[in-house]
């Protein structure tokens, strides 16, 4: 199997992931060591104003890397919802995953916007499959996992990054991704690693809940599993 690392902030100084090439090697690694193929380097992408050019050539300085390790290194963007304030849907279709059409979208954690639905039927309208990043993070699918099966029901599919099952036992984010993973609603498990550290507990929470994951669209396009 092919297994790909969806969600990362591997590429050094451009989020708050790796904050240098020697943290970006650490976490190179702890992805091999994870059993990770291909890593997908999602940075934060939430300002149209953001400094592209920086991000894609850190990313491509960063491929050799990957490549002298035996690891296949993607750029994607991890898209905030507010760009959708100031683009056009079609304009987010170069920030997509390996320069597919799948888009990670994350959006605030406090609460949805009230046409989240409309947006994202906007966003397919022009040919983009959309994977919403770490739905057990926000408060409102914490309170109410119906809403979770809206993603799922207008077509979304959901990453769930590993990090959230291993904090506290009763916290509403842990409780909330168990509660998502039992329902068979979530489509895809990342690291969503900022730092080396984050990817031996990737490796723990596969293990465990790996079983669990139903996998989507992106396996057309990358292989057996992501």
């Amino acid at each position: 199997m092919h297994r790909v690392d969806i969600h990362s902030h591997i590429l050094p100084g451009v989020d708050d992931g790796a904050a240098s090439i020697e943290e970006t090697l650490a976490m190179l690694q702890g992805a091999k060591q994870a059993g990770f193929e291909a890593v997908i380097a999602t940075p934060h992408l939430k300002r149209i104003d953001a400094d592209i050019n920086r991000i894609r050539e850190a990313y491509q300085s960063a491929k050799p890397l990957f490549a002298a390790q035996g690891l296949d290194l993607y750029l994607g963007f991890e898209c905030h919802y507010r760009l959708l304030l100031d683009w056009q849907p079609a304009a987010l279709r170069p920030f997509c995953l390996g320069g597919g059409n799948v888009l990670l979208l994350e959006f605030p954690w406090n609460g949805l916007p009230l046409q989240w639905e409309r947006s994202i039927n906007e966003l397919q309208k022009v040919g983009l499959e959309i994977v919403i990043a770490h739905p057990e993070r926000y408060a409102p699918v914490q309170a109410d996992q119906s809403i979770a099966v809206r993603m799922v029901q207008i077509g979304c599919e959901l990453q769930l990054s590993a990090g959230s099952l291993t904090g506290g036992l009763f916290s509403k984010e842990r409780v909330c991704a168990l509660g998502l993973l039992k329902a068979g609603l979530i489509h895809y498990l990342a690291s969503d690693a900022h730092g080396a550290a984050d990817y031996p507990a990737y490796a723990w929470v596969n293990t465990k809940y790996g079983h669990l994951i139903s996998g989507g669209a992106l396996l057309n396009t990358f292989g057996d599993q992501v």
